[in-house]
């Protein structure tokens, strides 16, 4: 089945699934990943699914094809019953993706009801593994900060919050946006809008992110700017960090001749390396043909390096049989030691100016469109717009 998958043969794949699931009734792992192939028809992956967690009740399988209902699901409610039920059905302290869909809840919970996020959080603190409590134990006391730095600030006593945070960082399972929106809303509260904006620039310069933006934009009216002043000083940021991307010159699979970066000069250029055999690689290749066909007649392509050479035979059938609308190269050595890859997948997003400004990683429906909006950033820029030398 992994073999007719790198060779982008699906069908032969599912064949090759379902047939050693119905050979294996009783070996959850067999199922699990039939069910997990079979994502391209929602209604049949989840039932699949809903099938391993059914009948393999205690053993990890069963937790994992929960875990991944929940995290992939679009829909807000569904997203959280099943994450919910996962963590009611597979106990955290026995279940290890239990314990990970326990993270993904508390971000659900905290982007819709911050208390209900802090009351999970004391839970698990409170009942968790030895090997997660300091983990949750980490993250309310993240939670108490914010929440008494915006009480603070609610009481104008805005000093005492930016006070409040000065040390306060974001556990890693954490996403640091709320702790961002509050230190800047502290430090305006406190007399420092300069400081507000100053702080939301710096993150709008990584990741470009309409909350952010609509927060950095309430400072800057503050403070008189307009505009098209804030988007120079957000590529000002840019500006600093972006590194010139390494020139070269590669062999094209599909033409047999070879293909440089200069090729592409004054577009935008995403360079992606990856190879057959990488799982992570193949995982965000959806998402990547989705940006793709969302910039189709647009200056935006993709180079998709690959960084295992002996693995060629694999690379068009694979490209072919999953419609990938990628330009596939073989990578050498020098290329990928330039680059500094140190683990597959890897992407360098490449200006028009032939800078590699941001360098992006695609699992999710969130990542995705924050990459559309990076490419929206540079073509904007190079198209003349806001910010453009």
């Amino acid at each position: 089945a992994l073999i007719a998958e790198f060779r982008g043969d699906n069908a032969k794949e599912l064949e090759y699934r379902k047939k050693a699931a119905d050979l294996n009734p009783d070996d959850p792992q067999y199922l699990f990943y039939y069910a997990s192939s079979v994502r391209d028809d929602e209604a049949l992956y989840r039932k699949l699914s809903l099938e391993v967690a059914e009948k393999f009740p205690t053993h990890e399988r069963g937790a994992q094809a929960l875990y991944w209902l929940g995290v992939r699901s679009k829909d807000p409610a569904e997203k959280m019953a099943m994450l919910e039920r996962l963590r009611r059905d597979f106990p955290p302290e026995k279940f290890s993706w239990s314990d990970s869909g326990t993270m993904a809840l508390y971000e659900v919970y905290a982007a819709s009801d911050p208390g209900k996020a802090r009351a999970l959080a004391e839970s698990m603190a409170a009942g968790a593994s030895e090997r997660s409590k300091k983990m949750w134990s980490d993250l309310l006391a993240y939670d108490t900060a914010i929440a008494e730095a915006k009480a603070l600030v609610a009481g104008g006593k805005g000093a005492d919050a930016v006070a409040r945070l000065k040390d306060v960082k974001a556990p890693r399972i954490a996403d640091p946006l709320r702790l961002d929106l509050v230190r800047a809303e502290a430090l305006h509260a406190s007399g420092d809008t300069a400081g507000a904006y100053a702080s939301l620039v710096t993150r709008l310069a990584r990741e470009p992110e309409p909350r952010v933006r609509e927060a950095a934009d309430r400072y800057a009216s503050a403070l008189g700017k307009t505009p098209a002043d804030i988007d120079g000083d957000i590529w000002a940021k840019r500006d600093e960090t972006a590194k010139p991307a390494t020139p070269f010159t590669l062999y094209a699979y599909r033409t047999g001749k070879d293909v440089s970066l200069a090729d592409y000069a004054g577009k935008v250029v995403l360079v992606n390396f990856w190879y057959p055999a990488c799982g992570p690689c193949r995982g965000e290749f959806p998402y990547l043909q989705k940006v793709v066909e969302k910039f189709k007649g647009r200056d935006f392509h993709v180079l998709a390096v690959n960084g295992h050479p002996e693995e060629d035979p694999f690379v068009l059938p694979f490209m072919d049989g999953n419609k990938y609308d990628f330009f596939p190269l073989r990578a050498t050595e020098e290329m990928v030691k330039a680059y500094g890859v140190r683990g597959y997948p890897a992407n360098f997003l490449v200006d028009r100016a032939g800078r590699i400004v941001f360098t992006p990683r695609l699992h999710d429906d969130k990542t995705q469109a924050l990459l559309e909006r990076q490419i929206e950033e540079l073509l904007a820029r190079a198209a003349g717009g806001p910010g453009s030398p």
